[in-house]
């Protein structure tokens, strides 16, 4: 009878360690306090997650490399194998492009991708962030065609792991993850 309860306890306390050691640790993600902070003079590469409403992104790179002599940006986002599908400079608050797909042809779309841009490397928006202890949000537009941005998972040098843009209202979401920050 005891050598059934022993076995019995036994069990129990090796269940219990399973249960313990299979449970996920928490994951800090946000490790240092949100600043109001873009990507202003700094090249910076960014993993594109694109809505599933606007198909698979998974392999999209955008790349913002700041030339601090000139004060240039130059804006590619890349596809699979490399392929360049847009081509900027943004200079003194205006946009000329290298290489402009069809898909900026529509005004809204490139609107939206100029404006998010320029939330990412413009000092225009300072005033409009609103931080809490965890992300900065900048939030443009009117009440009906609002969009907002972000700033989450902070870094130690200050900058956002993460930028949600959510564009009209939250219709479509784009998420960009940080890879890399290279200043100059």
């Amino acid at each position: 009878m005891y050598k059934k309860i022993g076995i019995l306890i036994v069990c129990c306390f090796m269940f219990c360690a399973c249960l313990l050691k299979n449970q996920p640790k928490e994951q800090n993600i946000n490790l240092y306090p949100a600043k109001a902070q873009n990507f202003a003079k700094v090249g910076s590469v960014f993993k594109i997650d694109l809505d599933e409403k606007l198909g698979q992104g998974s392999s999209l790179l955008l790349f913002i490399d700041y030339d601090s002599q000139t004060s240039v940006y130059m804006v590619k986002i890349l596809g699979a194998f490399s392929s360049v599908l847009l081509k900027a400079k943004y200079v003194q608050d205006s946009f000329t492009y290298d290489f402009e797909p069809q898909l900026l042809q529509n005004k809204q779309i490139k609107e939206l991708f100029e404006q998010t841009i320029k939330v990412l490397i413009s000092n225009d928006y300072k005033d409009k962030y609103k931080c809490s202890l965890n992300n900065c949000e900048v939030a443009l537009g009117s009440d009906m065609f609002r969009n907002k941005y972000i700033f989450n998972a902070y870094k130690e040098d200050g900058f956002a792991g993460n930028v949600l843009c959510s564009y009209r209202r939250g219709v479509i979401k784009i998420n960009l993850h940080l890879l890399k920050i290279t200043e100059k």
